[in-house]
Parts: C-alpha cells; structure tokens; sequence
C-alpha cells in the first residue's frame, strides 16, 4: 500500500473507530465469540383454547387416535376432517390435537388456509410457511414457496409436532406437510381431500351432533337454571339448526342473555320463520339464528360494528381496526368487539405481538350474514367509508413506522381525508422502534389485502402509496415475492394517476425485489424505465439511485464491466447531488467488487469514507458492512490479528448487534472464521464457522448450506509441516 492511500485510509479510520464497547456472550477455548447465539423461543402453542362447554364427540375422537396408532413409525399421521360449514370440523381438530399435547412436545402450529379475495394461491402457502418457521425460531430470508417448503421440512425434522391446517385444500397441505416421522397433522375442508389418500390421509367425514348431544350443548350455554324444564324448546331450537354445533352454539348465546324465557322464545322465533330447517348435505341458511343473536346485542353500535367489519378486506381485527372502520372511540371499538365475542359471532384470537388487545376472526359462516345486512341497512357509502378509514389508517401508520425504521426512505406525499390518531407503539416501554418492527410485522397482510382491495376499487393514490409505506416491512421480513406482487401494482397505480415521481419510486424500489428473487433481467428493464423517466423529468436523485440499480441488475448477470461502470457513474450523480448516504452505498458495492479482484487498497479507499459517511447519517446496519469490508480490506497488508483490523470488526459487531441484524453477525462470524484459517488456526475457524452456521440456519438456507459445505472441507488436524 502507498504511503498516500495508508494514510488517507488511516484517516478514514481515526475518524471512524469510535469508542464501542466490545460485549463478549462466551468463549471457545482462545477465540471470543461476541455475536448473539440465536434465541430459542419455547415449544409454539398455537391452538385456541377448547371452550369449557365441549360435548360429545367421544366416537370421533376414538377414530381419530385408532388412525394415529395405526400409523407406521416411519411416517407422520395425517386426518383429514371434511364436511359442512358449522358442523364443527375445527373444534374437533383442536380438542383431539389438545387431548394428544404429550405426543407433540416440540409443540403446536394452526394457519388458516381460506384465501380472501384477490390474493394469490401460493401467497397463503408462503405466508404460512413464514409463520410456521418463524414460529419455530427461524427468521426466512427466502420467499420462494418451493424453497421456504424445504426449509420447512428441515426444521421440523427430528422434531414431534401437532399442525392443524383449517380450510385447507389437497395441494396446500402437501406444501405444509412437516419433514419426518411422528407428527400429527389434521386437515380441514368442507370437501374430502381424496387426492390426499394416497399419501396415507385418513379421510373422516363429520357428521352433526345426535339430537340429545345438540340439547346438552345448549344446556351447558344457556345455562342448566335456565334450561330446566325447557326439553320441547331445546329440541325445537336442535331440530331447526340441523344439529350444526355452529348455529347451536350462537342459537344458545343469544338465549343466555335473555330472561328466563329465552329458551321458549327463541324456539318460538325460530319455528315461525320463513327458512326451512338447516339440511348438514348443504345448509341453506344460519339467517334465522344469526338475526337472533343481532337482535340480542345490546346496542346499535355493536351491530353496526358486525355489519361494516365484515365488509373491510381483512382476516382479523382488533381494537385499532374496528375503531377506524367504524368512526369509533378506541374504548368503543373494544366494547362492541367484547359484546359481539360474547354473542359468538365474532371468534377471538387471543392477544398477538403487535397488535392492540384482543384480535378477532369472523368464521366463514357468519361473514355472508353480516355483509348481507351491512348492503341493506349501511349502503355504498358507509361501507366505502369503512373500507377507505381502514386504509387511510394503515397509510398513516406505516408511514410513522416507515420514518422510524427507514428515515432515509423518500418522502412523498400522502393522501388523507380524515386524521388519524397516532399508534402508541412505544407500548409503555419508551422503545418505538421495537413497537414499529412489531406493528408492522403483524400487519403487513392486512396492507396487502387492503393494496388488492384498492387496486380493485381503483383508489389509485392510496395502492401506491400504501406499497411505499411498507418499505420497512419488505426490507426487514424480506418479503420479496409479496413486494413484486404489490410493486406491480403500485406501479400501475402511479402511471393511472400520472404521478411521474410515484412512478420512479414504484420501479426503483420494485428492482430491489426483483433482485432479491434474483430476476436481473426484470430489475434491469424496471431500473432502465425508471431511469428514463429520471433524465426526462430532470430528477437527478431517482437518476443516480435507478443507475445504482442497473449496476447491481447487471452485476446478478455477471457483467462486472458494466457494473463497474454504472457503479461509477452513479457514483458522480450522487455526489454531484451531495447525497453523502447514497454515495457511500455505491462505494460500498465498487469496494466488494475491488476486493473481489485482489484490489484492496482500492478497496479500503471506497470502504473507508463509506463507514465514515454511513455513520454520520446513522444507518448502522450498513455502517457494520463497510467496517467489515474495510476489515478485510486491510487484512492483507497489516494482518487479519493486527489491532486496525479487531478494533473495525469489533465496531461491525457493535452496529449489528445494536440493529439486531442477524445476517450481519452471521457475516462477520464468517469473515472471523475465514481470518483464524488463514492464520492456520483451524479450530477457532471451525468454531466461528459453526457459530455463524447456528445463525444462518435460522435465517437464510442458502447461506446455511454454503457454510455446511465450508465447514466439510476444513481437515480434522491441522497438517504436519512439510519436512
């Protein structure tokens, strides 16, 4: 290295190295491993809770466990429980996977596999892939459905676990199925899974509840007082909801919170009605139960929350939710979603990270009822209403987490016609940052399906303005094929309101998935349109970041010379603009490609002044890379143990832990490893290696494989010298 570019690098580092406290988790023999070994989180227990009142059911629950004993030891066993909506193929499920918790120790999973309107087939399967994983303490990087499905099936290998699959269909459940022997997997459908037979599926068909079963399931509700001496009404109110446990269930509720009558007039309503009684071969209706327990709620807000919730794109809600569809008080909201829990028509949830209170679910018998009533009693214009606060309070919230998580995010306009009240995402511990990553996690499907929604409704400004707002989501989960998906519409969105700016925006932002999914063909011809777009409108930032994206693009196809170029030129763009962050972005991507070809003082020279200017601006995820770049810049010259070079992988490390990056202590255990090999210190490489390995596993299996195959070739011993 010349004594000029040592010096300037030298420089660079004196300005960099600031004080960071190296905080040691443990020793292997003489090597000090400071990343965070991954955390593991205790055995899931997903399943709802099994209502007090469980009746009957004793043969079902037999078959099912003579079919899991009849399984052979090398499979796992799989049920499948069809039949109508109502008749209670889910509460079965959970009751049998609860009775069998001691044959699952490694724990319970559910997901909900019915699609709402709009989204595609495989993103059910990828977002509950995700979930499952996550759930096992594994944070994906990936988004392919192939590869997350194989990855799945490799954590739960050697593992015993329940997995209740609600509304599933045959090629859903063959994704989902978990690797290895002694797991119990119960499906649900309203069909027979009969594709699902030949994988060893055993098919059962549930039938209602007998009639003096239906009548003790009522009893237990309304309450045994109640009910005595109330036979004849018990077993007219059966009779007319066909012994589904649904409609009983509700039929019952709605008779408790009457007077002591209820029973009697309930029977009485349900005899005059104009429907015929429920048939389980294809019940027409549950109109005349569900009008009951309407009509007993105990005020007009509660049922006006019923209709219009069910008109708001969303699976589950809570109390923020209901509050902005409704034009509700936040103590409103949780009131009528109380009484309308207590009715039975909406099913609790239990309590999610990330989300106000307890969240709720319609079940898919109940939904049709109260959008038929919402369409009669609301009209266009109030579920409009409901539909566009729900968005416009999603905007508004991933907007406040966006300038949390992402500040140096582009700032474009947002479209608002009502204020929203601000999300408390501090959750009384003072860390808004940590509330933001978990709001935003728990409602990134809820933007999605609103994205889908208004792009149906042709709500233009708030598609893409809403995949704007959820930078912070896909650049924190990864969530690369969702972002696509949205990007394509947001995208549309922009050119349909000929907002030019929106536009640049949607596809430069929009390439980072495609590279993610490594499409470089897609990503360069989205970064060439939005380039063009950035010369005619004279936008030199979107210019310099839409070159920035052709390089990479070009870069994934192996074309270094171009990229290298493009590199350089949006290198000038950007310090032309005084853009300091983006530029050292840039140098960051020119100094890997530099270290890749053996040029590490020039190298150093992009690393340097990138780690300054990235922790001026306080982006210290990518301050830790560019340490740990300058790191192994400098290694050749001065020697992977010199002090220059533990003083900036020790400062990488404190930026990544400080961030809770995953990938970046994985990386710098990787580079630590690869220092002490070339130090022919082969038992500190494989415990560094193997430390990264445990993060890797949990976050990327691309990664994790390559790792697996590095640490295959490290030889047992170091070699005798040559004599």
């Amino acid at each position: 290295m010349s004594g000029g570019r040592a010096g300037t690098t030298r420089n660079h580092l004196q300005q960099s190295s600031v004080s960071a406290p190296v905080v040691q988790a443990g020793e292997i023999g003489s090597v000090h491993l400071h990343a965070l070994a991954p955390v593991v989180p205790p055995p899931p227990r997903q399943l709802l809770p099994v209502p007090a009142t469980w009746t009957d059911r004793k043969s079902a629950l037999r078959e099912l466990s003579d079919a899991a004993k009849a399984c052979p030891d090398y499979a796992s066993a799989l049920v499948v429980i069809s039949g109508p909506g109502g008749v209670g193929k889910t509460g079965l499920a959970t009751k049998w996977l609860t009775d069998r918790c001691g044959d699952c120790p490694d724990g319970q999973v559910y997901a909900e596999l019915s699609s709402p309107p709009g989204e595609p087939a495989a993103a059910v399967v990828r977002r509950v892939l995700r979930h499952f994983l996550r759930a096992l303490g594994h944070r994906p990087d990936a988004d392919d459905v192939h590869e997350l499905a194989a990855w799945w099936r490799s954590a739960s290998y050697g593992r015993r676990l329940g997995v209740l699959l609600d509304n599933a269909r045959a090629d859903q459940v063959l994704a989902l199925l978990p690797g290895g022997p002694g797991h119990l997997v119960v499906a649900t459908s309203r069909e027979p899974l009969d594709a699902l037979n030949a994988h060893g599926a055993f098919p059962y068909d549930l039938e209602p509840l007998d009639p003096a079963a239906a009548e003790r399931l009522m009893a237990r509700i309304a309450g045994r007082d109640r009910a005595r001496g109330q036979r004849a009404a018990l077993g007219t109110i059966a009779a007319r909801c066909a012994y589904l446990p649904l409609p009983l269930v509700v039929a019952a509720t709605s008779a408790s919170t009457r007077s002591t009558a209820g029973l009697s007039t309930l029977a009485h309503a349900l005899s005059h009605t104009s429907t015929s009684p429920l048939r389980p071969e294809g019940p027409r209706t549950v109109t005349s139960v569900l009008d009951q327990a309407c009509d007993g709620l105990p005020d007009d807000t509660a049922r006006r929350v019923y209709r219009l919730l069910s008109m708001v794109p969303l699976t589950e809600f809570d109390t923020d939710t209901a509050a902005r569809a409704c034009d509700l008080t936040p103590d409103q909201a949780a009131a009528a979603l109380h009484h309308l829990a207590g009715a039975r028509l909406l099913e609790p949830l239990g309590h999610r990270p990330g989300r106000n209170g307890t969240s709720y679910r319609f079940h898919d018998e109940v939904r049709p009822h109260a959008q038929q009533h919402a369409a009669q009693a609301d009209g266009n214009k109030a579920v409009q209403d409901a539909v566009r606060g729900t968005g416009e309070w999603l905007l508004a919230t991933f907007t406040r987490a966006e300038r949390i998580l992402t500040p140096h995010h582009r700032t474009l306009d947002r479209t608002l016609t009502r204020p929203v009240p601000p999300v408390d995402f501090s959750q009384g511990d003072g860390d808004e940052e940590r509330g933001a990553r978990l709001w935003v996690g728990a409602h990134m499907d809820d933007l999605a399906q609103m994205v889908r929604e208004a792009a149906r409704r042709q709500w233009h400004p708030m598609v893409w303005q809403l995949v704007h707002a959820a930078w912070p989501g896909f650049h924190i989960l990864r969530l690369h094929e969702l972002s696509c998906e949205l990007h394509r519409l947001g995208v549309a969105a922009a050119e349909a309101c000929g907002d030019r700016m929106a536009q640049r925006e949607m596809l430069t932002t929009g390439v980072i998935a495609l590279r993610g999914l490594r499409r470089f063909g897609d990503g360069l011809t989205w970064a060439t349109r939005a380039f063009a777009l950035a010369r005619e409108d004279g936008d030199r930032r979107s210019e310099g970041q839409a070159t920035h994206e052709m390089a990479l693009c070009a870069k994934g196809q192996g074309d270094q010379v171009t990229a290298v170029a493009l590199l350089r030129e949006a290198l000038e763009i950007r310090q032309e603009i005084g853009d300091r962050r983006a530029t050292a972005l840039t140098r960051i991507i020119l100094g890997q490609i530099e270290l890749e070809n053996g040029r590490v003082t020039e190298a150093s020279d992009h690393a340097g002044p990138a780690h300054v200017d990235l922790r001026a601006a306080g982006d210290l995820i990518n301050a830790g890379r560019a340490a740990l770049l300058l790191a192994e810049a400098y290694a050749p010259p001065y020697g992977p143990c010199s002090a220059r070079v533990r003083d900036l992988l020790d400062l990488a490390e404190a930026d990544f832990r400080t961030t809770g990056t995953l990938s970046g202590q994985a990386r710098l255990l990787r580079v630590r490893g690869n220092f002490a090999a070339r130090e022919d210190d082969l038992e500190a490489a494989r415990d560094y290696y193997t430390a990264a390995l445990a993060l890797y596993q949990t976050s990327s299996a691309h990664d994790a494989d390559e790792l697996a195959d590095l640490l295959k070739t490290l030889p047992d011993e170091r070699a005798s010298p040559a004599l």
